[in-house]
């Protein structure tokens, strides 16, 4: 699947859900706060956009892991 410039954070988040399944609430959530800060006149939750990046970071690093042990 080819990302476009022109996709919103809501796709690309989604494109990234069916990658790392698994943490679908924080990827949502990061995306929820990325929308806010760019463009809502409302403040994003950055530890709540950090707690999620941290999440989503150990979720790739479970997956590249596992991808080079053979588990995928």
């Amino acid at each position: 699947e080819t990302i476009s410039p022109a996709d919103t954070p809501t796709e690309r988040a989604e494109r990234l859900i069916k990658l790392l399944p698994d943490c679908t609430d924080q990827i949502r959530e990061l995306a929820h706060q990325y929308e806010l800060a760019k463009y809502s006149p409302h403040q994003a939750d950055i530890q709540k956009a950090n707690e999620c990046g941290l999440i989503i970071h150990k979720c790739v690093q479970v997956v590249v892991i596992n991808k080079r042990l053979g588990k995928f």
